[in-house]
């Protein structure tokens, strides 16, 4: 996702299905230009692009010696933000901290817009402060393991806690569902979060399911059968759940089976 210009149109909004960065690892080293690099700040989100100068002297409200530059689009508000390497889909590597931008444009509502943006490396943080700054997380999320039902016609889950390791906050456990409508062989409702639990809540009701009224489905969608963990068949409308968790910006797996509950639709 290479963003240069998003003023007015700048996407911050959460990405559900991996709503985290892991930071794993912290480069400490001599940035070499050409690095793709990431940033995510208040006002213009996740933006990524080349690290363009290195070590340059530059002037925002004052000079800052020896300064880190890429170019991808960022405002005021930015300040404060990681940079980053990613290493995989949620992993990152962290290179530093954002503290200022190009003045390229302003927002109707006077945000400063720019083309680049300015980082101080973690090498440069440490050595300003007089300490080693470590950012990394060594959190371990278990996998959950859920036991599935029915309570009151609807959509039971529960018994879904897991154990985290080297974490100061209780984990937060994502209940995640799909609708597919047999008849049509289509998914009516690709993978979403339908519920969250925190800490010791580790139960799950889908009052959605046993009411729900769907053009989709004939009749209505009522859980009809106790759940399996064997798709019914492709030709059976289903409601499908799984669980994760997540703890300190660290995610498990998907819980280690998706449910299936078949639903009513007069087959």
């Amino acid at each position: 996702m290479q963003v240069f210009n998003c003023m007015n149109a700048c996407n911050i909004a959460v990405n559900s299905t991996h709503p985290w960065f892991a930071t794993t690892s912290e480069f400490r080293g001599s940035p070499v230009t050409g690095y793709y690099l990431s940033k995510v700040g208040r006002t213009t989100g996740w933006t990524e692009a080349d690290l363009s100068q290195t070590c340059t002297d530059v002037y925002t409200d004052k000079w800052y010696n020896c300064q880190e530059v890429v170019h991808a689009w960022a405002g005021s508000g930015d300040s404060g933000g990681p940079v980053f390497y990613r290493t995989g889909t949620d992993a990152v590597q962290f290179y530093g901290i954002l503290h200022g931008v190009t003045i390229d444009t302003t927002d109707f509502d006077g945000t400063e817009y720019g083309s680049h943006y300015y980082y101080s490396s973690l090498n440069n943080i440490e050595s300003d402060f007089g300490f080693t700054w470590h950012v990394t997380t060594t959190t371990q999320v278990g996998t959950p393991s859920v036991t599935a039902g029915i309570l009151s016609s609807h959509a039971y889950l529960s018994g879904y806690g897991v154990i985290v390791d080297d974490s100061p906050d209780p984990a937060t456990y994502y209940i995640w569902r799909q609708l597919y409508n047999g008849p049509t062989a289509t998914v009516t409702e690709d993978w979403t979060v339908v519920g969250t639990t925190t800490g010791s809540s580790t139960s799950f009701t889908d009052s959605s399911i046993g009411v729900l009224r769907d053009s989709s489905f004939v009749g209505g969608s009522w859980v009809q059968n106790y759940p399996t963990t064997t798709n019914p068949g492709t030709n059976k409308s289903t409601a499908r759940y799984y669980v994760t968790a997540a703890s300190f910006g660290v995610s498990s797996a998907g819980s280690s089976s998706i449910w299936y509950y078949k639903i009513s639709n007069g087959n």
